[in-house]
Parts: C-alpha cells; sequence; structure tokens
C-alpha cells in the first residue's frame, strides 16, 4: 500500500512538471522570462558539479565502518574524496590497524563509484618521530640531507604498500610558519627568526621533489599533488607560489621539469 502511494505521488509529481512545460522544449509555460543566473548560481545548480570531502581518518575510524563512509561520500554525490590517513607509527613503520583500515576505506570508496581517492599524509618525519608542528633542519644544517632522505624512505614506504592509491598529497601548509619552521623557532617572542618565502620555496620543492622520487621507485605512478597551503588567495601565497616554481625551473633542486615535483596543486 505505502509503495503504491508513493508511487502515485511521484507520478503526479511527474505530470506536475510536464504541465508547467511548453510542448516539446522543457522550457517553463508563462509570460514571465527566467532571470539571468550568475555564473556562480549556475555552478550551484549543476547537477554533476565535483563536490571533494576531506575525510579526517583519525578523527573518525572509531565512529564509522568504511563501508558507511563509502556510502555517505557516494549519498553526498562526492566523485572526489581526500584522506587525511595517519597509518604510520614513525616514518619507517605502520600502525597496523590504521595501515589496514586504509586499504580497505580506499577499496570502499572506488568500489562505490568515487573518481578520485587522494590520500594525505600530512606529517613529516624528523630523526624518525612524525609530527605537524615538528621542526625541519635548516637548508645549510648537515641533518638537512638526512631530513630529506627520510621524507624519501617514507614516500617509498607508502607507495610500496599502497599500489592502488593514484593521488597522493604529502606535506601541509608548508607555506606557513606553524608547519615549516627551523630548530629554536616559536611562535611567538622567538629569538630565531621564521623561514623566509623563498627558503620555504626551497624545502618545499626538495620536499616534493623527494616525495615524487620514493613513490617512483616504488613503482607507483600515481599523480603527485603538491601540499595544500594556507590563505590560498593571499598575496604571500602567491609569492611563495612563483618562488616555487622558480626555484624549480632554475634547475638547482634536483631537475628543471615540474612533473618530475609534482602534478598537479
Amino acid at each position: 500500500m505505502k509503495k503504491s502511494l508513493a508511487l502515485l505521488l511521484a507520478l503526479s509529481l511527474l505530470l506536475g512538471c510536464l504541465a508547467g512545460c511548453k510542448p516539446g522544449t522543457g522550457e517553463e509555460s508563462g509570460s514571465v522570462l527566467p532571470q539571468e543566473e550568475s555564473g556562480e548560481e549556475k555552478i550551484l545548480r549543476t547537477e554533476h558539479y565535483l563536490y571533494g570531502l576531506n575525510y579526517v581518518e583519525a578523527q573518525m575510524s572509531d565512529r564509522l565502518s568504511t563501508a558507511q563512509v563509502a556510502y555517505m561520500a557516494m549519498a553526498l554525490g562526492a566523485e572526489s574524496v581526500r584522506i587525511c590517513a595517519y597509518c604510520l607509527e614513525t616514518a619507517t613503520t605502520f600502525s597496523e590497524d590504521a595501515r589496514t583500515r586504509l586499504h580497505g576505506l580506499c577499496q570502499s570508496l572506488l568500489y562505490s563509484g568515487i573518481d578520485q581517492v587522494v590520500v594525505q599524509q600530512a606529517m613529516l618525519p624528523l630523526e624518525g618521530v612524525l609530527g605537524h608542528y615538528s621542526p625541519e633542519p635548516d637548508l645549510e644544517d648537515g641533518e638537512y640531507l638526512s631530513f630529506l632522505d627520510e621524507v624519501e624512505a617514507m614516500a617509498k614506504l607508502l607507495g610500496s604498500e599502497y599500489s592502488e592509491v593514484e593521488y597522493w598529497q604529502i606535506g601541509h601548509h608548508l607555506n606557513e610558519d606553524l608547519y615549516l619552521h627551523p630548530m629554536g623557532w616559536k611562535e611567538e617572542k622567538s629569538p630565531v627568526p621564521g623561514y623566509s618565502v623563498e627558503e620555504k620555496a626551497q624545502i618545499t620543492a626538495d620536499i616534493c621533489f623527494r616525495v615524487t622520487k620514493g613513490l617512483r621507485e616504488a613503482g607507483s605512478r600515481a599523480l603527485v599533488i603538491l601540499p595544500d597551503f594556507s590563505d590560498a588567495a593571499s598575496e604571500e601565497a602567491a609569492e611563495y607560489l612563483d618562488a616555487l616554481y622558480a626555484e624549480i625551473t632554475g634547475g638547482e633542486r634536483g631537475s628543471a621539469d615540474v612533473d618530475d615535483f609534482f602534478g598537479a596543486l
């Protein structure tokens, strides 16, 4: 009975819509012409507009099953999902539960028809320890090359384990002092200054080059995405991005080919 009522309601709605159209045109009847929409309004009304979701696995892993995550993403019409993953315990070891769950999460999303599953490993290593806010060695420091070696090894480890991942983003807000700063820097009243825009660009280029190198050594052909950066509409962000491209095309950071650093931003 309920099914019959639902069918009748759907049919009445469909007939009502058809009654309000000119035959053969699909246009609304009546003498009032629809107002022209702005570009933004058209985007919001586009049925197949790309909705991207940012899913923080560490905060939700004990609340939702992988199947529930995939169902919700699909129900919301998402075509792209970025998983903020924390599958690593240290720069060279996995947290086993998180490692297994991330495999399942990627598979569930892909099987549900999500076009792009981006895996983000935000935290970078420092002497085997992972952290969002850990300081990085100064470019002139003897430990800097060791740091880059760890970044490359970590990317190779991830690429070897997760061959199904087609989009990687490793690093986070590298144009911001909080996420990229030298040893001794503090958020307020610091005796050690933060990195300049040029230094941040140099370090970002080095990180991206090593990440791509590590993934390729693992046999991964995944698209590498430039780490997201803060205040993307600001002049400071534009200056940072210009400086980054200048560092790459200058050819002094391992290559002059942007594709050796990242494939998208």
